[in-house]
């Protein structure tokens, strides 16, 4: 599972559901708070902080934090994403039905990710964002060298995290898509 979690540390939604954080804190400017001398911090609605730094050669860095109870959205969306990958990539990982549950709710998790995004993905655009998505992940799958969790010396651990968010019992899993709020990807495990 620790080979599983470090491909899926790069899997950050941003190649194909962009957010200008930038934007975020235009947007809120009158609610940061400077947190020290070179970090702002914005705290949204649904308990969602936002960290602003600059570093010395004037680069900004983000990051953002749900420190609600339904968890990181960015991160789920992750995972269903690299869950996706593996599910194709690997033949008899999950059956057609764990292939169809995985399918519908990798869609609930991209219209989510889409509508709470800073800028939105527009409805028309989803699919391709999302079908582009997938196909950068598989070629850094394929690229990595990683084994299938279900061939000899894959990670067992993230086969059973795939069937997870593929089975009956994933419907927990997506709660974490109920409250609208920005989608970041932190904490992810």
């Amino acid at each position: 599972m620790i080979r599983f979690l470090a491909l899926m540390a790069v899997a950050s939604p941003a190649t194909a559901f962009d957010m200008d954080y930038a934007q975020v804190f235009a947007t809120h400017s009158d609610a940061i708070s400077r947190t020290g001398e070179t970090t702002r911090q914005l705290v949204l609605p649904n308990n969602i902080r936002l960290t602003e730094t600059t570093l010395s050669d004037g680069t900004v860095r983000y990051a953002g934090f749900d420190d609600s109870a339904e968890g990181a959205a960015g991160c789920a969306f992750a995972i269903l994403v690299e869950a996706s990958v593996l599910a194709r990539a690997c033949d008899g990982l999950i059956d057609g039905t764990g292939l169809s549950v995985l399918a519908k709710n990798l869609t609930i998790a991209a219209i989510f990710v889409g509508e709470n995004a800073v800028p939105p993905v527009p409805d028309a655009d989803l699919g391709d964002r999302l079908s582009a998505l997938i196909e950068a992940r598989a070629a850094v799958f394929e690229k990595s060298g990683m084994v299938c969790p279900n061939a000899d010396g894959g990670d067992r651990g993230a086969a059973a995290l795939v069937r997870h968010v593929a089975g009956p019992g994933s419907a927990s899993f997506l709660r974490t898509f109920e409250t609208p709020r920005l989608p970041v990807f932190h904490p992810c495990f």
